[in-house]
C-alpha cells in the first residue's frame, strides 16, 4: 500500500492472484529457491522464470523522495525474514518530520500523539529505536497538544 501511495497508482496490478505474482516478479525479479522457502516451506514447484527485477529506482518517478524508495525497497523484500521490522520502519529517516517538535499539519492543527507508546511496545523496540521514535522534547504531561 505504501508503495500505492508514493506512486499514486497501482505498483502490482493485476486482475487475478496469477497475474498480480507476475507483476511481482517483473518488478522485484525472480525470487531465490531461500526466498521462495521463506515465504511457503512447503511450495514444491519451486522453478521460476528467470526475471531481472527493475529496481525501485526505475519503478517510481525520478523526483521521488530517495528516502521513500529506500523505505519501499526495504518493505517490499519477498523473504520475511529480511523484511525491515516494525519498529526499524517507524523510525526510518522518511518519517523524520514527523518527530519535529514544532510539527503543524496542512490543516493548521497540531500533530496527533504519536510517541505515546505502551510500556510493552517501548520493551520490544529496544533502546536504539526507543531513542529515535521518541524525541527528546516529548513529554505527555507537558505538551499542550497532547492533552
Amino acid at each position: 500500500v505504501i508503495a500505492e501511495l508514493i506512486k499514486g497508482q497501482p505498483v502490482f496490478k493485476g486482475d487475478s492472484a496469477h497475474t498480480q505474482i507476475i507483476e511481482i516478479i517483473k518488478k522485484l525479479g525472480t525470487p531465490s529457491q531461500d526466498d521462495v522457502t521463506a515465504m511457503n516451506p512447503s511450495y514444491q514447484n519451486k522453478e521460476l522464470p528467470k526475471v531481472e527485477g527493475l529496481g525501485w529506482e526505475n519503478i517510481f518517478e525520478k523526483e521521488t523522495d530517495k528516502n521513500a524508495i529506500d523505505l519501499v525497497s526495504k518493505l517490499l523484500v519477498y523473504n520475511p525474514e529480511q523484511r525491515i521490522n516494525l519498529y526499524d520502519a517507524m523510525a526510518h529517516p522518511l518519517f523524520d518530520e514527523l518527530r519535529e517538535k514544532d510539527l503543524i499539519l496542512p490543516n493548521g492543527n497540531c500533530i496527533p500523539d504519536l510517541f505515546g507508546f505502551s510500556e510493552r511496545e517501548k520493551h520490544e523496540m529496544g533502546l536504539k529505536n526507543r531513542e529515535e521514535l521518541i524525541p527528546s522534547w516529548y513529554n505527555p504531561l507537558t505538551s499542550p497538544q497532547f492533552h
